[in-house]
């Protein structure tokens, strides 16, 4: 097993699987946790985040109804690939699965398959084993765009629905509402403010972002209960601009994330 340490200037975290584990040094402890069998045969349906290179979750995050991946490997000197801030809290029954994962302090998650794991204080903790690489799906295609869709601004506290369609850049600010009716809908580019809800029709929503997709923090995305992650799916076609500054797709810390969350050619 290999132990990363170091501070990474940006959270990116890379997750890994280990069947026999030798402890680092900042490892704590944690409460073990029994979550469902391990997932050896991950299908794309499977994941809320999914990731090429890298996947952050930021602080006090909650992650629910799916597990979170990155599907290949990178080189050491990159740091984590899947980064799992402070606080996360994460269902028991979901894995992380990539070649490398960083768990931050009092961060609660599943099992964890990887091939190099940083554990920074996690309180609950399930299995640890081997990254399953060469099992991991491909990464779901960015849908192409429509241009000339006119853009779409929601002012602090409003409610708006949405149909299907095509569309230029998507602002949301502050503590406003989204509703997505059924369908596939197409964004040049997607900003939302803290405190927001976009909330999905439980029949199924697609969403695919030409440009960057930024979520700001305590904001919360999912389809109408009971549905489930698979059906609010947002795909991400932008690239990372220089040193992954910005990143193709942001999440951002106390988000509520109930959604599959693509990014087949950036950084999460």
């Amino acid at each position: 097993m290999s132990c990363w340490t170091g501070t990474y200037a940006r959270g990116v975290a890379l997750s890994f699987t280990l069947l026999a584990v030798q402890s680092c040094s900042s490892d704590t402890s944690p409460t073990a946790r029994t979550g469902e069998a391990l997932n050896t045969a991950p299908k794309i349906g499977d994941f809320v985040i999914y990731a090429e290179k890298s996947v952050s979750i930021g602080i006090h995050s909650i992650v629910t109804a799916g597990d979170i991946g990155v599907k290949y490997p990178a080189v050491q000197s990159f740091g984590p690939q899947l980064f799992v801030g402070d606080f996360v809290q994460m269902d028991a029954k979901h894995n992380l699965l990539g070649p490398s994962v960083f768990l931050g302090a009092h961060s609660q998650v599943g099992d964890v398959q990887t091939n190099a794991l940083q554990n920074a204080g996690a309180t609950t903790l399930g299995h640890v084993a081997p990254f399953p690489g060469s099992a991991m799906p491909p990464a779901p295609l960015g849908v192409p765009l429509s241009s000339g869709g006119v853009d779409v601004t929601v002012a602090q506290h409003q409610t708006i629905p949405l149909t299907a369609g095509t569309y230029g850049n998507l602002s949301v600010a502050d503590h406003a509402v989204v509703t997505f009716g059924p369908g596939a809908y197409s964004f040049s580019g997607f900003t939302v403010g803290q405190h927001c809800q976009l909330i999905g029709d439980a029949s199924g929503v697609t969403v695919s972002v030409n440009g960057v997709f930024n979520v700001a923090g305590w904001t919360s995305m999912a389809p109408v209960s009971p549905a489930t992650a698979d059906k609010f799916f947002i795909t991400v076609n932008a690239m990372d601009g220089p040193n992954m500054t910005p990143p193709a797709a942001t999440l951002s810390q106390h988000d509520q994330v109930t959604a599959l969350v693509a990014a087949p050619n950036g950084t999460l």
